[in-house]
């Protein structure tokens, strides 16, 4: 798997860990925004101060180096490699339309990598729409989650990039109607389900005779 610290010098996030941050449901990306305009905000009224090793502690905090200078690359790191919204890539059939679209993973949670402190902690803790930490320790600081679970769920996202999944899921001997093509507004059957072609084998009646034809899933919708 291609790592997403492919970009980043050896060893550099090192003290760093992953946490899980609950949010408002459909305030994911929102609360990414959100968050990521905090930090950047914290480090430039640390530097306007003059308390340039606090607005450094803050960047440690993150990860972001000194050679991310400008705002908007400093912006554009933490979305792609700190505060993450895991996605996947969902291959959908509308109105007998095929279209690519993305599915948060874990609906109402937002992953975040930092070396924690009481003071980013509270920054996380104050964004609009943050709920709470997920795995509070005794001592009120959060627990991280493992390597193995992150690298589990970057798999997925990865995994869904090279080949989108199917949200709608066919099954041999389902009724379809055709809405594309020579036979379309005729009704079929379904005889087989080929995924990785995003093809079916149907079964149309024509003309009294039964006839076996292929179609791509954009060209057919679910009835019911």
């Amino acid at each position: 798997m291609a790592s997403v610290w492919s970009n980043l010098r050896k060893g550099q996030l090192m003290s760093l860990a992953w946490y899980v941050v609950q949010v408002a449901t459909n305030m994911e990306d929102k609360v990414q925004g959100s968050l990521t305009l905090n930090i950047i905000k914290k480090i430039n009224d640390y530097e306007y101060a003059g308390q340039k090793d606090k607005a450094n502690q803050v960047r440690e905090s993150f990860g972001i180096t000194a050679e991310l200078a400008s705002d908007a690359e400093i912006d554009d790191f933490l979305k792609k490699n700190i505060i993450l919204v895991p996605k996947e890539k969902i291959e959908e059939v509308r109105n007998g339309k095929k279209r690519e679209n993305d599915r948060k993973i874990f609906p109402g949670y937002v992953l975040v990598k930092m070396d924690y402190s009481d003071e980013m902690g509270l920054l996380i803790r104050k964004t609009p729409k943050v709920s709470s930490f997920i795995g509070v320790a005794k001592d009120s600081r959060p627990v991280p989650i493992s390597q193995k679970e992150v690298d589990s769920i970057l798999q997925q996202v990865n995994d869904s990039k090279e080949k989108a999944k199917h949200k709608v899921e066919f099954e041999v001997g389902e009724k379809i109607r055709i809405v594309d093509g020579p036979f379309v507004d005729f009704n079929a059957i379904i005889e087989d389900v080929i995924y990785d072609k995003f093809k079916l084998r149907v079964n149309v009646q024509i003309f009294g005779r039964e006839t076996s034809v292929d179609l791509e899933f954009g060209q057919v919708e679910k009835l019911g």
